[in-house]
């Protein structure tokens, strides 16, 4: 589990937020590319990383979106290019197959990730999804379960996570340092150690709005 000790945290554990979300801005699906074009076919059972990897690589190249198909592909830490935009249904399920995070995206301008699933695996202490220093990360209509990290880890990173639903996680979301992040109307459930976490690593203003999120039995099992 993470060791680091923050001048300042936020910690919401329950509770509802304000009564009304503001609307979801969904990746756009007007130029999408199939996964199986690019040789994704859910339920085979080997890694897909690469494949998954080259495919949002062309696509986001091409100013295009990707749409994965229903069924479960096993993914260990695939690298996010910038401007990757990544969809699916909730039947569309990204495993977690290494001791990494599923998905990850580092120092890029932008990406948007929906409707998606993401479900951890047991033993692997590693984020479902990390975003780091991404400037606008766009993250809506997730389905993440069984993290034993946080679901959604962010670290100095700007942008929105939005009607996403986690359950049965270590921590829903952790975000450090951010740089205008909005956490807008989440469903958070069945959590062992805290549901949205905001932490910073020295005093100053991050900008994160955390708003309208349906928070439900969140517990310390750490103390």
């Amino acid at each position: 589990m993470s060791t680091f000790n923050p001048t300042r945290r936020i910690v919401l554990s329950g509770g509802l937020g304000l009564s009304a979300a503001m609307g979801v801005l969904p990746a756009s699906v007007a130029a999408a590319r199939e996964g199986r074009e690019f040789g994704l076919a859910p339920d085979r059972g080997e890694l897909q990383t690469r494949a998954l990897e080259s495919a949002l690589r062309e696509t986001a190249a091409s100013g295009q979106s990707l749409a994965l198909a229903p069924g479960t592909y096993r993914v260990d830490g695939a690298r996010l290019p910038d401007g990757a935009i990544l969809h699916g249904t909730p039947r569309t399920i990204l495993q977690q197959a290494g001791d990494g995070p599923i998905l990850r995206g580092e120092s890029i301008g932008n990406a948007t990730i929906s409707g998606i699933s993401l479900r951890g695996e047991i033993g692997r202490n590693a984020p479902l999804l990390l975003m780091a220093g991404v400037s606008d990360a766009r993250l809506s209509r997730i389905t993440a379960s069984n993290a034993f990290d946080a679901a959604f880890r962010l670290e100095n990173s700007g942008g929105r996570i939005e009607q996403c639903r986690i359950t049965q996680s270590n921590v829903a979301i952790f975000a450090l340092d951010s740089t205008g992040l909005a956490i807008i109307g989440n469903e958070i459930d069945d959590c062992a150690n805290n549901g949205i976490q905001v932490w910073r690593s020295a005093k100053g203003f991050d900008g994160t709005q955390v708003l309208a999120n349906r928070i439900t039995r969140i517990r310390s099992d750490l103390g």
